[in-house]
């Protein structure tokens, strides 16, 4: 009896295939390809999921779903990342934003990249950034699983294969994509909840915890004095350094501009540590926020001024670009080296050119560099010094987040 039926089941789901009115993913988005059950969701509701995902972000707690479609391994294999080796390649250069050694309270794992410089199956030198975080737009962002640091890959002299991911995104697992987390959920009437809202326990809010990585942005003027919030009297610190958080009060960086009439009393040593919130220009973070990297623009005729002088206030500054100077001179050095006549005399592509000159150029031991410099992405010229210091937190589910199924409810 059940062997005469299966012809006659065939035709059906054949049937229901070619159905005009049966929903086909493929025309609402490779998103609804992850979705279990999407010939059960309607349209709207699949084309909200292929929008909801495009947002999505990544949380601590991402799981591979209990119920799966297949598509996850494929997802898996396409990923928004720099350190995508693209061709057969050995390590001749791998030179750490910082030097570890102008550091000892730094651990090598707050190093927050590393330029990885080498010789392609071309034969010519190129570079990239091994990055320990992405940052994207609006505070998202996440810390990159170093594989290149599990498996030791970034050593000079190793072969690395065309294909090879040097990090990864936290929401892959291998070939696997995990893109949210299980949940158990219920439907029932609930006298609190009102529109799209909903209740969730303590262990999803958790579960749901996403990394923010900020930017503050700072241009220091000739007159305003920076605060000494994060040190003592021996030792004049203005901000965290990489891998150290930031104080309850939640100011990163504090601001005194000179005041004539208040100038004496203002730069004592014991109101420099001490913020006045109507007066001083303060730049503020969530408390306990991570200071991930930093970035120190000293304009060279201002450096040849306050390097001499026994002023401890800009210390911390000249300390970290002493640390972006060996970054410099190492890719100056490994240039030399490899790319001269002097050297191995080998051809270098676009992108190492590109990062010879912006070192030569950000390099202050270069004589011709004697006018204000201009980074990249600001449109005003460094006139004093600019510090970009990058910092991230863990934030929470609160109100305001928005939660969503593979079926595009919720």
């Amino acid at each position: 009896m059940k062997g005469e039926n299966v012809p006659k089941i065939k035709q059906t789901m054949q049937t229901a295939l070619n159905s005009d009115l049966t929903v086909r993913p493929e025309f609402l988005g490779l998103q609804t390809l992850l979705s279990p059950f999407a010939a059960h969701s309607s349209a709207q509701r699949l084309t909200m999921f292929s929008s909801h995902s495009a947002q999505s972000l990544v949380i601590e707690g991402s799981e591979q779903p209990r119920c799966m479609t297949g598509y996850e391994s494929i997802f898996g294999q396409y990923e928004f990342s720099k350190c995508r080796v693209t061709q057969d390649m050995v390590i001749r250069k791998v030179i750490p934003k910082f030097n570890p050694s102008a550091f000892k309270d730094t651990a090598i794992n707050n190093i927050p990249s590393w330029t990885v410089i080498y010789t392609g199956e071309d034969g010519m030198v190129h570079c990239m950034d091994v990055n320990t975080y992405t940052l994207l737009h609006d505070g998202f962002g996440y810390l990159n699983k170093m594989l290149c640091l599990q498996e030791e890959r970034l050593h000079p002299g190793n072969f690395i294969p065309k294909g090879t991911r040097l990090t990864t995104s936290p929401s892959h697992d291998g070939a696997s994509w995990k893109m949210g987390t299980n949940a158990n959920v219920i439907y029932l009437g609930e006298w609190s909840a009102t529109e799209d809202a909903c209740a969730i326990s303590r262990s999803l809010a958790e579960k749901g915890t996403n990394l923010a990585i900020l930017q503050t942005k700072l241009s220091i003027g000739v007159d305003d004095i920076p605060l000494n919030k994060y040190g003592d009297s021996t030792n004049y610190k203005c901000f965290p350094n990489i891998g150290e958080q930031v104080n309850p009060d939640g100011i990163l960086i504090g601001l005194r501009p000179n005041n004539e009439s208040t100038f004496v009393s203002d730069m004592l040593p014991s109101r420099l540590t001490e913020a006045e919130l109507i007066h001083d220009e303060l730049h503020r973070a969530p408390p306990g926020s991570t200071v991930i990297d930093v970035d120190v623009y000293i304009n060279k005729p201002v450096m040849d001024k306050i390097k001499d002088r026994d002023d401890s206030i800009y210390k911390q500054f000249l300390d970290i670009q002493k640390a972006h100077e060996y970054y410099y001179n190492s890719v100056l050095d490994a240039y030399k080296e490899l790319c001269t006549k002097d050297g191995e005399n080998l051809p270098w592509s676009p992108e190492f050119n590109t990062l010879v000159v912006k070192c030569a150029c950000l390099s202050s031991n270069k004589k011709f560099v004697s006018k204000y410099i201009k980074l990249f992405d600001a449109r005003d010229p460094v006139e004093f010094i600019t510090v970009v210091i990058t910092y991230a937190y863990r934030r929470k589910i609160t109100l305001g987040s928005k939660l969503s199924d593979r079926c595009g409810k919720f």
